[in-house]
Order: structure tokens, then C-alpha cells, then sequence
């Protein structure tokens, strides 16, 4: 059973961030710090010569705090409310959110810095989408959350309920919006990394996960993501009720497949043709290993998938599996599955099972 801490927050969405920000205002102080340290390491990690320090990252950071601010009175009122109950500069708690876009956004242009061949790093995650087509009590959609490994000891499940939009439950880490998510209008939202070379200034991922869940249907989620003006690349997948959607997304430009016939399966590199182009030069071992890894599990998938039988597929595409040297700082955090049409929310922390996962039903 897992042992994840539940945070209940309700309100105007001024007050659940105050909450929040007062209820964890050491663990976000200290997150924030890590993530700050973690952003200037993985820089200056694939170009020596960056020099990029904490101060560099606050001013860019702060850069973008009026595009954050612009983007949605409600989101940024509760995460507003986050950094003033825990006494975190908005701009330090921009960072916090949205480490994986302030690192894209600070990495040097292909070609002038040491980045082919340099490890991914900390963002690595597996995602399934098994549609109704496939699934009689609806679709189930979910994911592993593999981040460095101090990401640990800062996850909650937080359960919202905002004044004049939808209930979520959702798994975050302290001091941030919500990461992957549910609402009680049956609409699931998650995301794997992606890195593209046209980041710049927009806001981060986490901004629009959380706007996202103020949606109804795949199809609104769709038309807030493609209007976004985003920081960097994510891949972002929605399901309600009846359907599916996966969105490929550079900061810029987005490629959309409805899941129908069968199950979709994401990593951490682009699958559209179009968008592959923009892949930042990496290694992406771990990725495509992954990739090849939970498709060949699902050539094997039961007329019938159930949440035990997506958890094991997980499980053995979590970073404890992957034959990979240099993916050793990385571990699988937690994983969660998502049921939408029966308002269910799966999750568990570390290495992913039906064993150790608990059930919220929103």
C-alpha cells in the first residue's frame, strides 16, 4: 500500500495556494533549492564553457513571470497564493515547476556546445493510452514519473476543490501545480518529457496540465494546448470518458493523434516526422529503449486490460530496468493510472505495482 502524503485544499484558488504554501513551506524552501542547483548542473553538465549559475537562472526565470501571469487569472492566482505561503519568490517557484522547460530553454543552440552524445538526464517517463476500443469499462491512460532521485522525498497526492471549476486529485511534488492529473468531469491529463530546440519564452508545463484540468473533454483540452505559448516541448495525453487524444508538442508547434484502435505508447523523444526534426541532439538510449521495450509488452496485451496488467507493464519499463549505465541518477519516483469513466486515480510511489498503489476515487 502505498504511504504518499494526501494534501486537501479548497477554496478560491488564492487560498488553496496559500494553503499549500503554508502547509509545506520548508519542503517547497528546500525543493526549490534542489531544483535551482539541478537546472545550473545539467547546463554547465552539457556545455562547460556556460558557466551558468543560480543568479542566471533567477533572471531568466523572472523573465517570464508576466507571460505566467498573463496566461490564467485562476492558475496564477493559486500559484501565486503558493509562493506567498511559502515565501518563495515567483520567480523561484517558476523554476520549481517547470525545471525540465528552464533547461531547454538554457541550452546552448545545437552545434555551439558539447551536445551530441550527452545523456538526457533527469525527465525521463513512460506513458500508455489504451482506448475505449480496447478497454469495456473505458479508456485507462497512465504513466511512470522518473525524475532525479531527491524528487523522492517531495511527492503528494493533492486533491483540489476550486471555486467554479472541477474537483482534481492529482500527483505533484511540494510547492508545485498539479503534474498529472484527474477531474470530476471524467478528464485524465499527463505528460512525458520532450526536448525541442525552439524553446523560449512561454509558460511552463505545469500551467497548462493544470488549466487543462479545468476542461471537460479531450477536445478542449486540445484547443488550450495548441493556443499555449509554451516554454519548451512536452508530450501531453488527455482522456475523458469516451476518447483519447496524444499531443505531440514542441514549444511551438503541435501534432495531434486520436487514440482509437489501439493502445499508444510515449517516451521521451519525438514520433511525428515533422517534430523529430526539431529533437534536441542527445542520447536517447534510455528512451528508445523504453519505447521498444513497453510495445513488445503490449503485443501481449488481454482482450480485457485491467489496472494490475497496465502496473506490470510499467513496472518493467521503470528505470530500474532500463540496461543503461548513465541512467543510474534517475529512478521511477512514482507511477499512476487513470480511469476516467469510473473517476478512479491509481498511484503509487517508487518502482510501479498493483501492490504497493492506492485507489482515490475522485
Amino acid at each position: 500500500m502505498s504511504n504518499l502524503r494526501h494534501i486537501h485544499l479548497k477554496g478560491t484558488p488564492a487560498a488553496m495556494g496559500r494553503a499549500f504554501g503554508e502547509q509545506c513551506r520548508e519542503d517547497i524552501r528546500a525543493f526549490t533549492m534542489i531544483r535551482l542547483d539541478c537546472v545550473a548542473d545539467f547546463v554547465c553538465g552539457l556545455n562547460p564553457s556556460a558557466d551558468v549559475r543560480v543568479e542566471d537562472i533567477r533572471k531568466a526565470a523572472a523573465a517570464m513571470v508576466d507571460t505566467h501571469r498573463r496566461f490564467s487569472p485562476a492558475v496564477w492566482e493559486e500559484f501565486e497564493g503558493i509562493a506567498q505561503g511559502s515565501g518563495v519568490p515567483v520567480a523561484d517557484l517558476i523554476v520549481t515547476n517547470g525545471l525540465t522547460d528552464l533547461q531547454d530553454y538554457l541550452l546552448p543552440v545545437p552545434g555551439t556546445g558539447r551536445t551530441n552524445g550527452v545523456a538526457a538526464d533527469h525527465h525521463e517517463c513512460t506513458a500508455l493510452m489504451i482506448p475505449a476500443s480496447c478497454s469495456p469499462a473505458g479508456p485507462i491512460v497512465g504513466q511512470t514519473w522518473d525524475m532525479h532521485d531527491e524528487a523522492s522525498n517531495f511527492i503528494v497526492i493533492v486533491h483540489r476543490a476550486p471555486e467554479g471549476r472541477p474537483a482534481t486529485v492529482g500527483l505533484t511534488t511540494t510547492g508545485c501545480l498539479c503534474l498529472i492529473g484527474l477531474n470530476e468531469s471524467g478528464l485524465a491529463v499527463g505528460n512525458t518529457n520532450l526536448t525541442p530546440t525552439d524553446a523560449g519564452v512561454g509558460v511552463n508545463y505545469l500551467f497548462t496540465i493544470t488549466e487543462a484540468l479545468s476542461c471537460t473533454s479531450v477536445e478542449g483540452v486540445a484547443e488550450m494546448v495548441i493556443r499555449t505559448p509554451k516554454l519548451s516541448g512536452h508530450n501531453f495525453y488527455a482522456a475523458d470518458r469516451r476518447d483519447v487524444i496524444n499531443l505531440e508538442c514542441s514549444a511551438r508547434r503541435v501534432a495531434r493523434t486520436d487514440v482509437v484502435d489501439g493502445p499508444f505508447l510515449h517516451t521521451n523523444h519525438y514520433l511525428d516526422p515533422a517534430l523529430a526534426a526539431l529533437e534536441y541532439p542527445r542520447d536517447l538510449f534510455n528512451s528508445t529503449w523504453r519505447l521498444e521495450r513497453i510495445r513488445a509488452c503490449f503485443k501481449g496485451m488481454p482482450a480485457t486490460p485491467d489496472p494490475s496488467w497496465c502496473w506490470d507493464q510499467l513496472r518493467d519499463v521503470s528505470q530500474a530496468c532500463v540496461p543503461d549505465e548513465d541512467s543510474a541518477h534517475v529512478t521511477t519516483v512514482a507511477g499512476v493510472l487513470m480511469q476516467p469513466a469510473d473517476g478512479l486515480f491509481h498511484v503509487g510511489a517508487g518502482t510501479v505495482s498493483a501492490a504497493t498503489s492506492e485507489t482515490v476515487r475522485i
